[in-house]
């Protein structure tokens, strides 16, 4: 076993206890493993997968989403664009019960999930659908890879929808996007729904689609923001002031 993996367990056992670690990381075992945490009041499911686990470490272990600024916005609308299986969504639930979550995820094996974890929370509401720069549909690009590292085009083969739909008016507090590369097509647009967020939480793809991250920051250029960065993932902060 590596340090690495050495690691990642001890971690684990700190944030999640003996039992939850067994079951997630039993190695000989495929199918889902039901996780009872003391931090979240309904059990999560999770599958014995290689993304499952990265996702969950992400979110639980790491917790790249607990973050003091976002609590101080005392957030009523969050959208999670690519919400992969809703743990992410789940987080945010049980964090800001008084939150309404948009949680968005194209791919049906993982929204299938996502609907099963979101099932208890009321104020989580999935939707099945690609979130684009356009309403109409889009293909996955590579839908039997790793459930989190498809990649998606214009196409005809599941629903796409964009932040307007979603959030027809009215401020967005938080809005979480890690869409896989197609945040590039998103920002090359300079989306005017950008001026009502608060928030960006953002993962860039330029490994999968160079460009990625100067049309994010090129849209971003518009407005004042202050920017850190938490694990994969950039915080924006902002008030929407045009420059």
């Amino acid at each position: 076993m590596s340090p690495e993996t050495i690691a990642r367990l001890v971690r684990s056992v700190r944030t999640i206890g003996v039992r939850n670690t067994s079951m997630l990381y039993r190695e000989r075992e495929s199918g889902l493993a039901t996780l009872r945490l003391s931090f979240l009041k309904h059990p999560l499911f999770v599958r014995r997968t290689r993304t499952d686990r990265h996702v969950f470490q992400q979110v639980f272990d790491r917790r790249d989403y607990d973050i003091p600024a976002l609590s101080e916005l005392k957030p009523r609308v969050i959208v999670d664009a690519g919400a992969h299986a809703g743990f992410t969504s789940v987080f945010f639930a049980n964090m800001f019960s008084g939150a309404v979550i948009h949680s968005i995820e194209p791919h049906p094996g993982n929204f299938e999930l996502l609907s099963r974890n979101a099932k208890p929370y009321p104020n989580i509401k999935p939707f099945n659908a690609a979130l684009w720069f356009q309403q109409g549909s889009v293909s996955l690009a590579n839908p039997d890879a790793d459930s989190s590292a498809f990649q998606f085009h214009g196409g005809s083969s599941v629903n796409a929808v964009t932040v307007d739909d979603v959030v027809p008016d009215g401020s967005i507090d938080i809005l979480k996007m890690d869409v896989e590369g197609a945040e590039r097509g998103i920002f090359e647009r300079r989306p005017a729904w950008l001026s009502r967020v608060r928030a960006l939480l953002i993962e860039t793809h330029d490994q999968f689609l160079p460009g990625c991250s100067q049309a994010v920051f090129d849209a971003l250029g518009l407005y004042r923001y202050d920017r850190v960065i938490r694990g994969d993932v950039d915080l924006v902060l902002f008030g929407a002031t045009e420059r």
